[in-house]
């Protein structure tokens, strides 16, 4: 079983609109703030944090056993109040979608995703095709249960389980442009740091485009 929280900005939309017509900055300031805060105290206890919306915050909990500092430490930052759901599912997107309980997860895979292109593209042409490539990608996952993000210049991240990520990885890498490392361990940020191995070992190898490490 996988497990994922949903940490919703409660009034989100409505404090928005309370900072008045010259607001964006000052929103862009507190989501780095909670972003920030987010991805720190998910790497504390072994998550990761989804950047995805702004009002809702996504972690991925696999191996996690008590996961209640993350959102002690978002609540601080928080303009707003939040609600938390924990779901477990036999994928990370229907864990995402859920509100059962599981005493015990299963290990997850994460999928990291290099652009072979990016770095070739004009700077901006190069994030707008990232972007539309990152559309495609995760709708091929949603198909496998999976649940990912980007994470900025010519990476994209993606969780799925270890019997699903094989195929998965080997079916984007052969529609796309692509390098795709994937690490398989008992909670995302162990899985990650074997993802990031593996693509440096296709950096270095240059004959291959998908390398799983466990």
């Amino acid at each position: 079983m996988h497990k994922v929280a949903s940490v919703v900005l409660e009034g989100y939309r409505e404090w928005t609109e309370s900072l008045g017509d010259d607001r964006e900055w000052k929103i862009q300031l507190k989501q780095a703030e909670i972003d920030m805060v987010a991805t720190r105290a998910a790497k504390d206890v072994g998550a990761f944090y989804i950047p995805t919306r702004k009002d809702v915050l996504f972690f991925v909990l696999n191996g996690v056993e008590d996961p209640a500092p993350i959102f002690e430490e978002v609540s601080k930052v928080s303009p707003v109040p939040i609600s938390v759901v924990v779901g477990c599912g036999r994928t990370p997107l229907a864990a995402l979608n859920s509100r059962e309980t599981c005493k015990v997860t299963s290990n997850i895979a994460a999928i990291h995703i290099d652009i072979n292109f990016f770095r070739t593209r004009d700077k901006y042409l190069g994030f707008v095709e990232s972007v539309d490539l990152l559309d495609d990608i995760l709708k091929i996952g949603i198909g496998y249960g999976s649940i990912g993000t980007y994470l900025g210049g010519d990476n994209i991240v993606m969780f799925s389980d270890p019997s699903a990520a094989g195929e998965l990885a080997r079916l984007i890498s052969s529609f796309y442009d692509v390098k795709v490392g994937v690490g398989i361990d008992k909670t995302p940020r162990g899985a990650l740091e074997l993802a990031a191995r593996a693509l440096r070992l296709l950096r270095e190898d240059r004959t291959s485009k998908v390398i799983i490490l466990k």
